[in-house]
């Protein structure tokens, strides 16, 4: 009799286990049918670490000069939060936004706390492209919509980059005001909790 309920047991654990690879399989074929691999959204104990290492990180600070970025070298990044303490529920919904929202668009980092140098420099460049009074109204406009009232919440290498991504955006890619300023939003590395 207790062979037998440990062989039921048994049976039931293994028709537990193949049901549960089967939703991951089906989760995983569904996420590469939407065009992404099945490891484009990191695992939450990889995530936790990430941020573990990202909330220690200060290449990124407050106030720092878009000149800054010239003694860097190309394959440096600047992490972590400029301002304000890093809180890991907003990382993962900003994470979360602009793979879900932005992941195609070269222009907008992947991680707002993890940017490459040379990214931030192709941003600045963008700066030099002139917007026709229309589309600086339409610049102007974005400001009070984001989160931080511009391209970040102080004059630093985030507000001058990301003043040229908007230009960039705005000329290229037609974004409007909201969009703008939605980017702005999500993109936003000042650290602090969002609502």
């Amino acid at each position: 009799m207790r062979r037998r309920i440990l062989i039921a047991g048994a049976v039931v654990l293994l028709a537990a286990a193949a049901v549960a690879a089967a939703i991951i399989s089906t989760r995983g074929d569904a996420t590469r049918s939407r065009g992404q691999t099945a490891t484009s959204q990191p695992a939450a104990a990889s995530l936790a670490a990430r941020f573990a290492v990202l909330r220690n990180a200060h290449s990124n600070r407050c106030g720092m000069p878009a000149s800054a970025l010239e003694t860097m070298p190309p394959g440096a990044r600047l992490q972590g939060a400029c301002c304000f303490p890093m809180n890991y529920h907003s990382y993962v919904h900003q994470l979360h936004e602009l793979e879900l929202r932005y992941a195609s668009v070269g222009v907008i980092p992947k991680d707002p706390y993890d940017v490459p140098v040379s990214l931030a420099k192709r941003l600045l460049g963008y700066r030099s492209i002139t917007l026709t009074p229309a589309q600086q109204r339409l610049y102007n406009s974005a400001k009070p919509l984001s989160a931080t009232k511009g391209p970040c919440c102080c004059p630093c290498w985030r507000w001058d980059a990301f003043e040229g991504q908007a230009k960039y955006l705005i000329t290229r890619r037609h974004y409007s005001a909201k969009q703008i300023a939605d980017v702005w939003t999500v993109e936003e590395g000042c650290g602090g909790g969002k609502s």
